[in-house]
């Protein structure tokens, strides 16, 4: 999953290649009738209005400009309506990281992550219907799929990070985060590769939106986060996903035994107190994970379904301190 939320930034630094502007020939004929084609600029080949796309040109990819050709190339404001591609795009993803990413915090990794894979799905499909077929390129429907794509984006890119880490055991927390960054960082070199030898977003866009299907797919199968369960009180959703994490993993769990300080605590008045205050980002590191105290009975417990005791009492400690 963390793969996945990482991999949609290759969408991202897509739009200097989606922006492009194509290799046009203009028509020139002779003296005896003959024509023959050369290479201008896009001022001389809107004026002359005969012009073509240089298909076998290297810096010819099939894009947003050439799928919305001709009224995107000749148009009086280009320069200004391919650069909202991308404006479009980081203002959504900007509009998503402030707005979108903290409901993580409320109503869980899970659903969020659910919801943000539907908004990214819909909107990948959109795009790639819209330059798939003849016809269907619509400047403004694209605006608006773009719009709803970056919503998402920057969303997933953020509760994948943490719903991957709250999974992970705190030996290999740091190992896992780093695969999906490392995905991130490559993705410009990918590109790069990608269209010297392709020529043409659709392809790309045809293996983003099948890996956010199965995304999808894998959304409904994952648990909630057992941090995140705990940290907000749902014992029974946190019950759920230790077991499955269990059965996953092949190993049996006594998931009651993580949990008996829980209803003293709860009595006391504390936990409800701290539940409201933890952090995105800190949840792994919050007091409120207020697990069994018998050291050797978390030890037991916990790592039978991956969470490791060192990385639980750790937590404690750093959150008192």
């Amino acid at each position: 999953m963390l793969i996945i939320g990482f991999v949609i930034d290759m969408f991202v630094y897509a739009f200097s290649f989606l922006t492009l502007t194509p290799v046009l020939e203009c028509a020139k004929v002779d003296g005896d009738g003959n024509t023959t084609w050369e290479i201008c600029s896009r001022d001389m080949a809107c004026a002359s209005k005969n012009y073509r796309i240089d298909q076998d040109a290297a810096d010819t990819i099939s894009n947003f400009v050439t799928e919305i050709e001709p009224s995107m190339i000749c148009d009086d404001n280009f320069s200004f309506k391919s650069s909202m591609f991308g404006t479009t795009m980081m203002f959504s993803f900007l509009l998503g990281s402030v707005f979108i990413t903290p409901l993580g915090d409320v109503y869980g990794r899970k659903k969020m992550n659910f919801a943000v894979t539907v908004m990214q799905t819909i909107g990948l499909n959109g795009i790639t219907l819209c330059l798939a077929v003849d016809g269907w390129a619509n400047y403004y429907v694209l605006l608006a799929l773009i719009f709803l794509t970056g919503l998402g984006t920057a969303t997933h890119y953020n509760i994948c990070m943490i719903y991957a880490a709250e999974f992970t055991t705190q030996k290999y927390v740091k190992l896992y985060t780093s695969i999906g960054l490392f995905f991130s960082n490559s993705m410009m070199v990918v590109l790069g590769i990608y269209f010297y030898f392709v020529k043409s977003i659709l392809p790309g866009m045809y293996f983003l939106c099948a890996i956010h299907l199965y995304g999808l797919l894998l959304c409904l199968y994952l648990p909630e986060s057992p941090y995140f369960a705990y940290a907000t009180g749902q014992m029974e959703v946190f019950k759920h996903s230790m077991l499955k994490i269990a059965r996953f993993n092949g190993a049996k769990l006594d998931v009651d035994s993580l949990m008996r300080d829980y209803s003293d605590e709860k009595k006391e008045g504390g936990y409800k107190e701290q539940s409201k205050t933890y952090g995105e980002h800190d949840v792994s590191r919050s007091s409120d994970l207020l697990l069994p105290k018998d050291e050797s009975r978390i030890r037991d417990s916990a790592m039978a379904s991956g969470i490791s005791a060192k990385s639980i009492k750790a937590s404690q400690i750093e959150a008192r301190e």
